[in-house]
This record gives structure tokens, C-alpha cells and sequence, in this order.
């Protein structure tokens, strides 16, 4: 039903790379759906987003990190596969585990989603990043890694082009166990949801 959307705004707050590779088809199909709901998105790190939400300057949320307030709900969205990248140039050694841990990783800022899982995978494959620098952006640590600064653990989405070009060289898995990490939508628990966003929320967990 569209009753209710006949006019309205609906504020969307999206991390960087759910923004830029996952959102774009799901608004596409909205605006087209209801074109009289005004829509904005508010890109920021998962932490950001979680204090918008809690301010209640946005809607909902999607985001990669689990939230780590009490009054805000997830809900499993999608699966955002990732893979340890070097530069096309280089050649890891027979021993991956000991040569990633002597490589400069190039890693997200505290707060993002990214870094999150990065470190939380790189634990599980006994890999420390001793030696590392932060970049705010994936883009940004994707063309780094591409020009030799370093390597790092980056989603699918960021890295397919540089890779199809030559660039960048993505790792197999070890033990042929995809890395992957859960890509959430959150809303305020003691905030009602909007019409319009009631009908977005549909649109995404409608596929």
C-alpha cells in the first residue's frame, strides 16, 4: 500500500561502502516506486552512524560493524565478502601466515566497520598488522595497496576493478574458507518507524 507516501523524507545513514557498491539498486527502485518521498543519505563510519540514530537525525541505518548501543536493533541484511589484496608486483612467500605478518598493513580508522572485522579476522588467522597506517576510506587503501604501499583485507565490492585491471591480487582463502562479514540495517528500538521507512526496510529484505 502507499498510503502515507504520498509525500514525506526519509533520512538514510549508510557507511562509505555500503553507499557507494550495495545502496544504489535499492534506491533506484524506491525513488522510481515512490518519486514524491524525498530522500537523503548520510554517509559516516558505523559509530557515527549509531550516535545519528540515537539522535534521531536519520531514519535508519546500514552499516557493517555490529552496534554496540542497547536501544538500537539490527537485522542481518547481506554478506559482504572480503579478501586479503597485495599489489599485482609482489609475490607472497610459501609460508602466507609469516609473510603477512611482515607486510605494512594499510587499515581503516577506529570506528569503521572495516577495521573492525579486519582485526577480528587477521586474530582468527593468527596475522597481527604490526607495522600499519590508517586511511580513511577503502578507495583511498585499494589504490595505496595498488601503488606497493602495502596490503590489506578489503571487501570484493571495493577491489573487483583494480583487480580486473591488473592492479591488485587477491589471496585465496586458507583452508578454502571464504572471509566474509555481515552487512546490517538498524533502527532505533524507542523510535516508531516512518511510513516511508517502513516501505524501504521492505524494499531491501524484499529480494
Amino acid at each position: 500500500s502507499r498510503t502515507g507516501l504520498k509525500r514525506g523524507t526519509l533520512v538514510i545513514g549508510s557507511s562509505t561502502t555500503i553507499a557507494s557498491y550495495w545502496l544504489p539498486p535499492y534506491l533506484a527502485k524506491f525513488c522510481a516506486q515512490y518519486p514524491h518521498i524525498k530522500v537523503e543519505v548520510q554517509i559516516a563510519n558505523t559509530a557515527q552512524i549509531e550516535h545519528a540514530l540515537l539522535e534521531c537525525t536519520i531514519d535508519l541505518a546500514l552499516v557493517e560493524g555490529t552496534p554496540t548501543e542497547p536501544h538500537i536493533i539490527s537485522k542481518h541484511w547481506q554478506n559482504d565478502l572480503m579478501s586479503v589484496v597485495i599489489p599485482s608486483s609482489l609475490k607472497p612467500a610459501k609460508n602466507v601466515k609469516a609473510w603477512l605478518n611482515k607486510q605494512f598493513w594499510l587499515l581503516r580508522e577506529p570506528g569503521s566497520g572495516t577495521l573492525e572485522m579486519s582485526v577480528k579476522l587477521l586474530q582468527q588467522h593468527d596475522v597481527t598488522a604490526k607495522n600499519s597506517m590508517q586511511l580513511g576510506s577503502n578507495e583511498a587503501i585499494a589504490r595505496a595497496v595498488a601503488q606497493g604501499m602495502g596490503v590489506a583485507l578489503l571487501p570484493n565490492v571495493v577491489t573487483e576493478d583494480l583487480v580486473q585491471l591488473g592492479k591488485l591480487t587477491r589471496l585465496k582463502p586458507q583452508n578454502n574458507i571464504e572471509l566474509s562479514r555481515p552487512l546490517y540495517q538498524l533502527h532505533y528500538k524507542d523510535r516508531p518507524s516512518s511510513h516511508a521507512a517502513q516501505a524501504f526496510e521492505k524494499s531491501l529484505f524484499s529480494e
